[in-house]
């Protein structure tokens, strides 16, 4: 399954704006094993993307999340892969929700790498570590919670454009 270059939105914390199917009050909700989800706009959910726990495989590449009180639930099978998105606005919701980010539950087989998070609460929240790297982290008020530091992260100003793309001068 290959979900590509769509705009999934919700309005905040209400019913769904789009025709877009939904689930558990989540923008976009997949369950498929090997889904290939990429170069997507996701907003405005109590959570914008939820991988669900028994899928294997699932890939989740260059995708902007924007506004949501959890930004990717990834508990998701083995061999989970997040990887080169930006994800920023992941705020306290009002039933008291975390603003995390990516909440990658406990499966060590999820993969978080070089994505950029922006004014979050919280960056990654894993029960277990590992597979952290290359991350990069600004405006957030716990890079990551439950778990080590991720390798080669990066904490400096990312210089985003108005696109939340890192410009040409970006570290």
């Amino acid at each position: 399954v290959l979900i590509e270059e769509n705009d999934f939105f919700r309005d905040q914390w209400g019913g769904p704006t789009s025709d877009v199917a939904y689930a558990i009050s989540s923008v976009l909700y997949v369950r498929n094993p090997n889904a290939t989800i990429r170069r997507n706009r996701i907003r405005g959910g109590e959570y914008g993307v939820i991988l669900a726990n028994s899928a294997a495989g699932q890939r989740f590449y260059s995708n902007l999340v924007l506004d949501n009180a959890e930004g990717i639930s990834a508990g998701g099978g083995p061999d989970t892969w997040l990887i080169g998105n930006t994800l920023s606005g992941s705020r306290l919701s009002p039933n008291g929700t975390l603003g995390r980010a990516i909440n990658k539950g406990a499966n060590a087989n999820t993969i978080a790498r070089n994505n950029l998070l922006l004014s979050s609460d919280f960056g990654i929240d894993s029960t277990v570590a590992g597979n952290n790297s290359h991350n990069a982290f600004w405006g957030v008020g716990s890079n990551y919670r439950n778990s080590a530091n991720g390798t080669s992260d990066v904490t400096a100003n990312p210089l985003v454009d108005a696109n939340y793309r890192p410009a040409a001068t970006s570290p």
